[in-house]
């Protein structure tokens, strides 16, 4: 079987699994505890959020670990809203983010709670730094941008964002979704003027269920669950020392050097072999490759590639088969996003397993009478 379904995310590296099981068995301590297996137990959350904050140029008290990006997400933006109330309650926003962002910011808008601009790409796919600027407002509190689309691979440019943002407004609160982006784009939060930034473990090889939140030491955020005091108050109850260990020893091995080689030999396959349309942009991310083939289902190819050993899908899994609002958003008909097909690529990637997959879609392909 192979892969192809954000590889990183479906293959847990064996330096992490390996910890884990460790921890599990031998190092079960809780991190809070005075004991001694509690003291050995905060060593482990301790180095592990160290290598978290070398990676994003951070301090470690400003590394919270959390269940996973939606966490983070909604930690930093419920937060920051909460921190900034007396500036104002508007938040820009794009068009293109993340379900964990947009819903939640749907229904704040809903509710009362917060005046929202939502920015769209522009015809090349990519949202613009200008954009994002001429969008704040006086009373404009947090403007949050997903750093790599999910579904595309299309980057944004979060450093120019966020020193524009601070010339023109320092009290704005600028907060990135970095979960696909983390170590596959360059990123030193306090260089890009990021005053909060969501990362999610299983994007580098991490186990399911473990993520953290980078706070800018200055700011003071309002905890979403109260306990405990764990995470310095901030995110309350016991901590998954497994999961952030493995965390912690994912990010300090992770390494994708052969992506980019591999994304640009598929990319040419796929345009010559079966005059795909590519989606993402050229510039994006190497690690995902959107693409739709004319007249193709995209339900009915996965299912057909599925039989043949390769597991891919057709946009976000959060999505679950609904209209992807990131292709709409993008200017794509209905009859183009009902065709598209994702693939992403992982330090584990192998040429042999991208030619194994356009062998398979040929034989897709010709079965559905598209070649």
């Amino acid at each position: 079987m192979i892969y192809f379904d954000n590889a990183a995310t479906t293959q847990v590296c064996k330096e992490a699994a390996t910890l884990m099981l460790q921890l599990c068995t031998e190092a079960y301590g809780n991190p809070s505890s005075l004991h001694r297996l509690g003291r050995d137990a905060e060593q482990y959350l301790e180095a592990a959020r160290a290598i978290l904050a070398v990676k994003l140029c951070a301090l470690p008290r400003e590394i919270t670990f959390t269940s996973g990006a939606t966490e983070s997400n909604h930690l930093a933006i419920l937060g920051a809203l909460h921190n900034r109330r007396r500036k104002g309650s508007h938040i820009v926003t794009t068009e293109v983010e993340h379900p964990s962002v947009a819903a939640l910011i749907s229904h704040l808008e809903a509710t009362g709670a917060a005046a929202v601009t939502r920015v769209p790409p522009r015809k090349d796919g990519l949202i613009h730094t200008a954009d994002i600027l001429a969008a704040v407002q006086p009373d404009t509190a947090l403007v949050t941008v997903q750093q790599v689309n999910n579904e595309t691979g299309n980057t944004a440019d979060i450093a120019a964002i966020g020193t524009g943002l601070k010339r023109l407004d320092q009290d704005v609160l600028f907060h990135a979704d970095c979960a696909q982006g983390f170590l596959k784009c360059p990123l030193n939060v306090h260089a890009a003027a990021l005053d909060l930034a969501s990362v999610s473990g299983h994007k580098v090889h991490a186990p399911k269920g473990i993520g953290a939140l980078y706070t800018c030491k200055a700011l003071k955020l309002a905890p979403q669950f109260y306990g405990g005091g764990q995470e310095r108050g901030l995110r309350s109850g016991t901590e998954n020392l497994p999961g952030a260990a493995a965390f912690g020893a994912a990010a300090e091995t992770y390494t994708a050097a052969a992506v980019p080689s591999l994304n640009t030999y598929l990319r040419a396959q796929l345009t010559a072999r079966f005059s795909a349309r590519i989606i993402s942009h050229e510039d994006a991310l190497p690690h995902i490759l959107s693409f739709s083939i004319k007249g193709g289902k995209s339900e009915v190819m996965i299912h057909m590639l599925e039989e043949q050993g390769i597991i891919l899908s057709s946009g976000s899994a959060c999505a679950k088969g609904k209209q992807s609002p990131v292709l709409a958003a993008m200017g794509f008909q209905k009859n183009v996003s009902d065709s598209v097909l994702r693939l992403s690529l992982s330090k584990s990637s192998t040429a042999a397993e991208a030619d194994a997959f356009l062998e398979a879609l040929a034989v897709t392909c010709r079965r559905l009478r598209l070649l």
